[in-house]
């Protein structure tokens, strides 16, 4: 009877041996649900020192957020903003000498200094780094960039100076830019070359530049 009773139970053990064996187990790949997620952008913010605490406490309400989810709309990748404060010889700058060109140049020259001091990818299609600035470069220039090469300079002067100059380093273009004509009253997209007094900012990119956006990072 002991004899039976033995058997039996391994019998019954095999058979529960064989059952967990005949159930799949999860290999690396079974647990990569999708395809790997898209490459972030990377934006680098170098605030003057000329900024108040009001303009900085004000960055993300009214520059920075609803032009973080635009681009995050357009092209599917997380936006992460990274803020550099205090800094002598970079958030110190002087920008205002008069020529936009020879400006944003010398800039550029400070943002390569830096990521190479701090060991840090150096502005491209995926790392932009922007002096963001209290007052204008000259009475007529509010921003500058290098289109595509990640480096740019936007005063606070205008809720949508920073989100075009960062949109000429991602591949959109003032030619794309149009006016809107909604209910109500009519607006500019992003990219319009200049700033209207009768026209307000739509605060996003026109199809075209959404278009291009998207190329711009996407591209092999």
């Amino acid at each position: 009877m002991l004899y039976r009773y033995h058997a039996l139970l391994l019998c019954l053990a095999l058979c529960l041996d064989a059952a967990a064996q005949a159930v799949p187990r999860p290999t690396s790949l079974d647990q990569v649900d999708g395809p790997a997620p898209l490459r972030p952008i990377v934006l680098t913010l170098f605030l003057h020192d000329q900024l108040t605490r009001q303009e900085v406490s004000d960055l993300n309400d009214g520059y920075l957020g609803w032009f973080i989810k635009e681009v995050t709309d357009i092209t599917g990748r997380r936006v992460n903003v990274l803020s550099i404060t205090g800094q002598p010889g970079y958030t110190d700058f002087g920008y205002r000498l008069g020529d936009g060109i020879q400006t944003l140049q010398a800039w550029k020259e400070r943002v390569l200094d830096y990521v190479d001091r701090h060991n840090l990818p150096r502005p491209g299609r995926y790392h932009k780094y922007v002096l963001v600035t209290r007052h204008r470069l000259t009475s007529d220039i509010l921003g500058i960039s290098f289109s595509t090469q990640g480096v740019a300079i936007a005063s606070l002067r205008s809720w949508s100076t920073i989100a075009h100059e960062v949109g000429h380093t991602l591949g959109a273009l003032h030619e794309n830019a149009q006016t809107r004509y909604t209910p109500g009253l009519p607006c500019q997209t992003l990219m319009a070359p200049t700033e209207s007094l009768i026209l307000p900012s739509c605060y996003v990119f026109s199809d075209s530049n959404r278009k291009a956006i998207k190329a711009y990072l996407d591209k092999p």
